[in-house]
């Protein structure tokens, strides 16, 4: 008969785990019960004296391992005929075996504890939601529903109010997230700032649930502090049965994404599953399509408004499949970005700009490309030496290349993307930025940001006709333009009312289907010799 108990509850209470031969029927029961009375004398002798009581027809040995947690064990042995003192020599010895045994589980569930919960607040770690996805049934995979809670502000308040008050807002928030939700959730802190939540797939999240975990009073040594989360929704059984790392990484990255655009509430659908799929088809392809250089470029026309001449071209990346299909650039653009292709990208978009390039030289057309640059590209040690070898190989003037940048990326770091551009500028290349108007460019950066040109962004001339509140920011551009000497190009000219509208107001470049779409170079040679006998 074998039986556990701890050092802090009554003996009395302590369990008969496991029991063979004329034990059996004793499993399950209490020490207490009156089954036990003929040796629960010596079970308790053997607790209070912490040492084996062994008699001629049954012992009661004694094991513990208080300097790893507070369980006792006791193993009772009866004999069918009274013990020599051999036998109980060599029950001894068998003790001192299984003492080592208890010491060995104790060690092992310690460092399992330690592995799998936080220890400050002995709440499930990172480490166990890992395992419990990984061990999870078909079955329970399809009636389990992932939440994941994070809480805003965390490091700042862990910063201005340090470790212990962050800790007390997170034993708080767990035992709210016991009092919302079901007794059979299982409740984690998944990172220093997050909680992940497995429960019941058919569980309502009410909209007064949804408020209480999104916006809620947190009380810390009496005082009540408000604090928000973004929280995120996800049916399990909506995912494949992937890996439990992949489906944390996915859940965190939906969260962060929810956080960055103050989404408070997102819950994940099939659809995001399909997106999340295709990105990650296309990541792989896309890794084999840079390296098998198979990317190319279309060149759209910058046309004087004031002349009607073609005064320049933008290089745009295509990427069209083996199947004939085209991927969107703006896909594709933030997959490379995402999966660290964007360097690799734009360096190989580049050469194929200085290949076209070289086809309109050859033709006599001294007009200059544009290509674009990301900040990435920007702030990598390498690409200023990339594109100057490029320009020294093909020996044009660099006043034939202009580069753009977006002016959301221009600000976003802007002393050292400054720097940068001023050694382009230095080459005697000029600067674009592109989608002017969306970004948070300040007049203080404005006034001093190295660049020549400014691209009024597409969605302002779209609304041209029927928003006037586009037409003051055009206006307000155009003023700016003026006051600092840049260029003004306008982007995504379709009408003719866009058009003369533009000219109007002073802006001196269009660019957009009304004069042509972007064109492979082989095309856009055709439509030069077309456009210039109008």
């Amino acid at each position: 008969m074998f039986c556990i108990g701890n050092s802090i509850d009554p003996i009395e209470n302590a369990q008969v785990l496991t029991a063979t031969g004329s034990f059996s029927k004793l499993e399950g029961l209490k020490l207490s019960d009156d089954n036990l009375g003929n040796i629960f004398s010596d079970v308790q002798l053997a607790l209070n004296e912490k040492q084996h009581v062994i008699d001629r027809l049954h012992s009661v040995l004694y094991f513990e391992t208080k300097d790893i947690n507070e369980k006792c064990y006791l193993i009772v042995v009866k004999s069918s005929k009274p013990l020599t003192d051999e036998n109980i020599n060599l029950l001894k010895v068998f003790s001192e075996n299984i003492s080592s045994g208890f010491t060995n589980i104790a060690l092992l569930n310690r460092v399992t504890e330690l592995a799998y919960t936080h220890i400050d607040l002995n709440i499930p770690n990172r480490n166990w939601l890992k395992k419990e996805l990984k061990n999870m049934s078909g079955f329970e995979w399809r009636q389990t529903r992932l939440l994941m809670l994070e809480v805003k502000h965390f490091d700042e308040m862990k910063f201005t109010f340090g470790y212990e008050f962050t800790q007390n807002v997170l034993s708080y928030i767990y035992q709210t997230l016991r009092q919302l939700l079901p007794p059979s959730s299982q409740i984690t802190l998944s990172s220093h700032k997050q909680f992940s939540i497995l429960l019941d797939a058919n569980f309502e999240l009410s909209p007064e649930i949804i408020n209480k975990l999104t916006y809620n009073e947190i009380e810390v040594d009496g005082v009540a502090h408000v604090s928000s989360f973004t929280l995120l929704d996800m049916q399990l059984e909506t995912l494949e049965q992937r890996s439990a790392i992949k489906i944390i990484s996915m859940a965190e990255s939906e969260l962060k994404q929810a956080s960055l655009n103050n989404i408070v509430y997102i819950q994940h659908s099939q659809q995001e599953t399909d997106l999340i799929n295709r990105r990650y088809s296309l990541m792989g392809e896309l890794r084999h399509t840079i390296r098998e250089r198979k990317l190319s470029v279309m060149l759209q026309p910058k046309v004087s408004l004031s002349t009607g001449k073609v005064v320049g071209f933008e290089s745009l990346a295509r990427w069209q499949r083996d199947d004939g299909s085209f991927i969107p650039p703006d896909e594709f653009i933030a997959i490379a970005e995402a999966a660290g292709l964007i360097i690799k990208l734009d360096c190989l978009i580049f050469e194929k700009t200085m290949e076209a390039l070289k086809i309109l030289v050859d033709l006599g057309y001294q007009i200059p490309v544009a290509f674009n640059a990301s900040s990435f590209d920007l702030l990598h040690p390498d690409y200023f030496n990339f594109i100057s070898s490029c320009i020294n190989r093909y020996g044009f003037p660099v006043e034939l290349l202009e580069l753009e940048v977006t002016e959301t990326q221009a600000i976003s770091d802007y002393d050292r993307i400054q720097l940068c551009l001023q050694r382009f500028v230095a080459l005697g290349m000029k600067i674009s930025l592109d989608d002017f108007g969306t970004g948070y460019s300040s007049l203080a950066h404005l006034s001093n940001i190295t660049a020549h040109c400014i691209k009024i962004d597409r969605s302002f001339v779209s609304k041209l006709e029927t928003d006037k509140n586009s037409e003051h920011v055009i206006n307000m551009i155009l003023k700016l333009g003026k006051q600092f000497n840049f260029s003004i190009v306008a982007e995504g000219i379709e009408t003719e009312y866009q058009k003369q509208w533009l000219s109007d107001a002073g802006c001196d470049t269009a660019q957009g289907y009304l004069f042509s779409k972007p064109l492979p170079i082989n095309d856009l040679i055709k439509w030069l010799t077309a456009f210039n006998k109008l």
